[in-house]
């Protein structure tokens, strides 16, 4: 083992799921195509596995198809990883060619892969894994030069170059005031008010279950895709609560959009909430980033009684436009209150050498980054060397990385961190490529 507090690495990446593993994969797929593993690098992970991350926890259909996931290993990177020791694991992933996949079904690949992909890197000394470690500080040094506390037995180590891929944590009522829209009071309702993550993550426990079969009302807040994903959930879920028409109530500030992969495709499902910003200009996508996808767009779509669907009536959505009386009547009656708020970044406290912390302004607006990735500070500027990947970044793809001009939420989805957004970074990291 090298001596690591002797090492100043050129690239740490904290962060060994989806996104931080991603940039280690493009790097491989790319091949010559730049010199990445001609540096230090090293990557800092909580816990004993790579590239799952809290994926294969949800207790839903993945909202891509399940083709995506097999892409990471296509390419250049079979010159460096065994990929025919993922034989089995494959078939079983293209056994859904076309369709989404239970996510906890992909748990076998994605450790396996994460196994073979440390075992190359590791032999090739390519790059060094600290596994089961967490971060507890980061110090910017008058040099430029970060050193990085780690937890338990390990010193700090030094790096000139950071990448965050430290994933989201879910917004919880104190993070958004208690209450919703900025109007309605959530705080008489604590006791029956769950996130979204929680419930598709380890589903309803015996409790809630007994409230809602003795009455099963249920008020959802948020219009995101985990809105629509644990709507789904419970109406197509296991658990037998018997909903009956207008049972599930969603509001939202605005209108959910509905992914297309053409205009023509989205009329002739009789769908035209959308404008000519709405296309994303390189793939001509209908709502490439902020359409609902999978399960969410199926069962919106049969809310809407759009497309070939038979009308879903147990659901309703609605904008909220200031109908304080009739919302609050629906959290008063209801036996469970979700919240769908979303996520934001696992931030790690920042330093500088005096010791004073550094703020960073996505801590108010959700945007933690710049068109490059870097890390801003709360007076948005950019943090020297230090890049942000993954969920709740609010990193909004532009130009050549596609999605629709119209997009103003966060960019989610594997196929980003393991290639636009991996580029991307790998370009803004001094990465030569061609």
């Amino acid at each position: 083992m090298k001596e690591t507090n002797r090492i100043c690495y050129d690239i740490l990446i904290i962060g060994g799921g989806p996104a931080g593993t991603g940039l280690l994969m493009k790097a491989l797929n790319d091949g010559t195509r730049n010199n990445f593993f001609d540096r230090r690098v090293a990557l800092v992970e909580k816990s004993s596995q790579l590239i799952t991350g809290n994926i294969t926890q949800y207790k839903v259909n993945s909202d891509t198809l399940s083709d995506v996931f097999l892409e990471c290993i296509e390419g250049a990177i079979s010159n460096f990883i065994s990929v025919g020791k993922l034989s089995d694991e494959i078939e079983f992933v293209k056994s859904y060619k076309g369709k989404s996949i239970p996510l906890p079904k992909l748990e076998a690949y994605f450790k396996k892969l994460g196994d073979l992909l440390q075992e190359a890197l590791a032999s090739a000394q390519k790059c060094e894994f600290f596994m089961n470690t967490t971060v507890d500080k980061v110090v910017r040094n008058d040099d430029g030069i970060y050193t990085v506390h780690l937890l338990g037995k390990r010193g700090p180590i030094t790096t000139k170059q950071i990448v965050l891929a430290t994933g989201g944590v879910p917004k919880t009522l104190l993070n958004e005031n208690q209450t919703f829209a900025n109007t309605v009071s959530l705080s008489h309702y604590l006791d029956k008010i769950v996130h979204s993550d929680i419930i598709l993550r380890l589903g309803l426990d015996h409790g809630i279950k007994l409230k809602l079969k003795d009455k099963p009302k249920v008020v959802i807040l948020g219009g995101s895709h985990s809105a629509f994903s644990v709507a789904h959930y419970l109406l197509n879920g296991t658990d037998g609560i018997p909903f009956r028409n207008g049972d599930i109530q969603m509001w939202s500030a605005t209108l959910p959009k509905i992914y297309f992969n053409t205009k023509e495709e989205a009329l002739a499902s009789g769908y035209d909430d959308f404008g000519e910003e709405d296309f994303c200009p390189v793939t001509g996508k209908l709502y490439r980033l902020a359409g609902l996808r999978m399960d969410g767009r199926e069962l919106y779509m049969q809310m809407l009684g759009v497309g070939q669907s038979i009308k879903e009536k147990r659901a309703t959505h609605n904008v909220y436009t200031n109908q304080t009386v009739e919302i609050e009547e629906q959290l008063k009656t209801a036996s469970l209150i979700i919240t769908a708020y979303g996520y934001r970044l696992n931030i790690i406290p920042f330093f500088n050498a005096y010791g004073q912390k550094i703020y960073f302004k996505g801590t108010k607006t959700n945007h933690w980054v710049n068109d490059s990735c870097e890390l801003l500070d709360e007076n948005e500027k950019a943090v020297p060397n230090v890049f942000a990947s993954g969920l709740a970044t609010g990193f909004i793809p532009k130009g050549e990385l596609g999605g629709e001009p119209s997009f103003r939420g966060q960019t989610n989805g594997i196929w980003y961190y393991q290639n636009a957004i991996a580029d991307l970074i790998m370009r803004n990291l001094g990465i030569v490529t061609e």
